[in-house]
């Protein structure tokens, strides 16, 4: 039982840290300006646009948008996969010839490698989708 409170606690201080360290890494001085995350302008401290309605997402296009969804996805996935090749191996470690545990370990290891791949063809296929309509509107 100890040893499942501290692996708790390890998986609880990783997540913690992936989900937590991009807010202070994206931080900005107040009033500044500048661009943010995925380089949208700021306006901070001015009357910029008082009286008039503005689009709240900052993208001009669905393309843009799409985009910035699968990098947020990409950027929340990549280190939940890590800890699951991570996990996986802890696993294959542990199973010590045990022919169930290998059976696990390797499922894991085989889902997880597929979520990579289905994340990584997201993104390709939104670029090509992407490539593909700025070519067409030329």
């Amino acid at each position: 039982m100890g040893k499942r409170i501290t692996f708790a606690l390890f998986l609880s201080a990783v997540l913690a840290t992936a989900f937590f360290l991009p807010v202070y890494s994206f931080a900005q001085v107040p009033g500044t300006g500048g661009t943010g995350l995925f380089g949208v302008e700021g306006t901070r401290g001015t009357s910029q646009g008082v009286g008039q309605l503005e689009n709240p997402i900052k993208f001009k296009t669905l393309g843009q948008l799409v985009t910035a969804i699968i990098d947020i996805i990409i950027q929340i996935a990549v280190p939940i996969a890590a800890l699951f090749l991570i996990y996986s191996g802890y696993l294959f470690v542990s199973a010590r010839g045990s022919d169930d545990d290998l059976k696990k370990a390797k499922s894991i290891f085989l889902w997880t490698l597929v979520g990579i791949a289905v994340l990584l063809g997201a993104k390709v296929l939104a670029s090509i989708i992407q490539g593909t309509i700025d070519q067409i509107k030329r």
